[in-house]
């Protein structure tokens, strides 16, 4: 009978940690994370855009034949882009201003890779109060 009890308390406690929820990353997931685990995050994010990077492209040989000359080069756009709001940035940089993005309460709610978006936009001088405010409503189910 103990054993009984001992076997169903421990698929109890396995069957809610199954149904526990996946941590949101948004400034409240940011601001509860550590400097170093921070920089960390960010040298992974920026690997993984690499990879994205990587897997965004069909290859030559799986594009049907009258279509390979039609379509856009998304590696270069890609490329492009990063090479624009990447240059001359450092990790701690990014670092900096996820944190003070995040301090601001309204913008908690905005998922990290929006947060991304914004502060390098605004590090290279761009306007992000529109597109901050339409991260804010998107995030608020607006």
């Amino acid at each position: 009978m103990r054993a009984q009890v001992v076997l169903a308390a421990s698929l109890l406690v396995c069957c809610i940690g199954l149904l526990a929820e996946e941590p949101r990353h948004d400034g409240n997931w940011w601001n509860r994370q550590s400097a170093g685990f921070r920089l960390l995050y960010i040298l992974g994010f920026m690997d993984g855009m690499d990879l994205g990077s990587r897997f965004s492209v069909l290859d030559k040989a799986d594009l049907p034949d009258g279509r390979q000359g039609s379509l856009p080069d998304p590696r270069r756009t890609y490329r492009d882009r990063t090479e624009h709001y990447f240059a001359n940035v450092t990790v701690g940089q990014i670092s900096d201003g996820l944190d003070a993005f995040y301090r601001d309460y309204r913008n908690r709610s905005i998922a990290l890779t929006d947060g991304f978006e914004i502060v390098l936009r605004s590090i290279k001088g761009e306007d992000v109060e529109k597109l901050t405010q339409a991260r804010r409503s998107s995030a608020a189910g607006k």
